[in-house]
């Protein structure tokens, strides 16, 4: 039997056969190691980059919604499942995840007793040093090779040395390190505990904060990086939170030393830190948290800071033409006539007479319904691959009707021009399925052009309509649907050679 479908470059790589969908707080770099178990694709997070076309770094911090999309899998997107936050931009970073260096921490006991072991999200926070369920530390080093567990590990449940994750040892949690713990998640619950969560900016400073007081303790070989984003946008490197910071003998001496070195004329001393931070870290060893309290200078009391902060005039919201070369993907040319024509409502520039530099303004209104309409459609190529029809093919279903499409050129010669909604080819899908498909095959009867696009008799879409018409009732079309749910775009079938003539797909086995 053969089956017709367009080929489309783009879209080259292999739908999984197993696509199991994430489970409720799970680690996104670790649910592609699972997927890639569960598909018997050898090499882990590697080989699943290869196959979506990109490197480890971006796999990892890329959109989950657009990287399960290439393997087939449906999953909704929202901006608190992804890995980083939105103002980073991907080929400036480094690690793996925000906040974290390639290394991971895991629970031993959650892993042996899940039914379906997976790494929860939570366990990868810059301050998630415990277990919440059994009260341990995590592990976040082999005690097989001594060495820390990788995010590149080809195995989910395996050291890179063979050594089973399951059977290792984990140390009861103190209280300081649960309370410790519990004032960052408690908090941050929401960004930090959902599925494919992200770390929140002010765990990542409590991370550097600890970091920094254990390093007197530790060699500098040991010492490790992860990447921080600065209030202004720039990514840094600062040191990284381990496990065996937590387990010195004695913390309070630590903290003691560094109460004495907070000297406010040193320019690394303790008083450079964040006052927020250096509260909520401190009063978790209730012992020492005033006396850190009156270390602080005067100007750094939070209800100053607050009062100031108050006193700021509100950010306004502006968006330029580099905005929107990023949402639509036309040339600054392109857009600077569309501003010119008026085919941007309220758009405007105004120009510098001294070095002739414009400057554009654009309405954030404006600005969100253009990327709410790019979000929402895709170019006439991308619908053809999501139907499983050739370019042709989706072009005529658009001509004919049968496909609503969305003008969205800014210029007459520029880019994004028909665009189809993905639920329109959902719609149409279902359609013929549900009017043409009985339990005898289908009938012509059953297939109405007007049911679907009521009103229209346009000669041309009628003549286009009868040639469908014709082959199903000769049944030299047959319509089946493949047992998948939810039913996916690519799921509609023909058979029979006949309809390549039709529609111009292509024969594959």
């Amino acid at each position: 039997m053969k089956v017709f479908c367009e080929s489309v470059p783009e879209f080259q790589q292999p739908r999984l056969i197993d696509r199991g969908e994430p489970l409720a707080g799970e680690s996104w770099s670790d649910y592609l190691i699972r997927l890639s178990e569960a598909n018997y694709i050898p090499g882990g997070l590697g080989a699943m980059a290869r196959l979506a076309g990109m490197t480890t770094q971006q796999l990892v911090v890329a959109s989950p919604a657009e990287v399960l999309g290439r393997f087939g899998i449906v999953y909704p997107s929202a901006p608190c499942e992804h890995p980083l936050d939105a103002k980073v931009d991907r080929e400036r970073v480094f690690f793996a995840t925000f906040g974290r260096t390639l290394k991971t921490r895991i629970c031993p006991r959650c892993l042996a007793s899940d039914k379906i072991p997976f790494v929860r999200a939570e366990w990868g926070m810059p301050m998630s040093v415990a277990c919440s369920r059994h009260g341990t530390l995590l592990v976040d080093t082999c005690q097989s090779c001594h060495k820390p567990l990788d995010v590149l590990r080809p195995q989910l449940l395996h050291c890179r040395c063979g050594a089973d994750l399951r059977q290792q040892k984990s140390d009861v949690a103190e209280r300081w390190t649960e309370k410790l713990q519990e004032v960052f998640s408690e908090a941050y619950a929401a960004q930090t505990f959902g599925t494919f969560a992200r770390a929140h900016e002010l765990g990542q400073e409590a991370a550097r904060t600890c970091k920094w007081l254990a390093a007197p303790m530790e060699p500098k070989t040991q010492r490790r990086s992860y990447a921080v984003l600065d209030r202004d946008g720039f990514l840094t490197i600062s040191d990284a939170l381990s496990i065996r910071h937590l387990l010195i003998d004695v913390p309070r001496n630590i903290v003691a030393s560094v109460i004495a070195e907070a000297d406010p004329g040193k320019r690394d001393g303790f008083m450079r830190l964040n006052y927020r931070l250096g509260c909520k870290f401190f009063s978790c060893m209730q012992s020492v948290a005033e006396e850190v309290k009156r270390l602080h200078q005067p100007e750094l009391n939070p209800d100053r800071i607050r009062a100031q902060r108050r006193s700021l005039p509100p950010v306004k919201e502006t968006y330029g033409i580099k905005d929107l070369m990023k949402v639509t993907g036309n040339s600054y040319g392109t857009l600077l006539r569309c501003i010119d024509e008026g085919g941007i409502p309220e758009a405007s520039y105004t120009v510098d007479l001294a070095t002739g530099a414009k400057k554009f303004n654009i309405p954030p209104a404006v600005y969100r319904s253009i990327v709410q309409a790019m979000q929402q459609t895709d170019t006439i190529e991308a619908g053809a691959a999501q139907l499983g029809c050739s370019v042709d093919a989706m072009r005529g279903l658009v001509a004919s009707g049968c496909v609503a499409a969305r003008k969205l050129a800014l210029t007459r010669f520029g880019r994004n021009r028909d665009r189809v909604c993905p639920a329109e080819l959902r719609s149409f899908a279902d359609f013929l399925f549900r009017e043409a498909k009985t339990e005898n095959g289908p009938h012509l009867e059953r297939l109405y052009f007007s049911w679907w696009v009521p009103g229209a008799y346009n000669a041309y879409r009628c003549k286009w309509w009868r040639k469908i018409l014709g082959a199903v009732k000769e049944k030299r079309i047959v319509l089946f649907k493949a047992a998948l749910v939810p039913v996916a775009l690519n799921d509609l079938y023909v058979l029979r050679s006949d309809l390549r003539n039709l529609l111009g797909a292509r024969c594959v086995q």
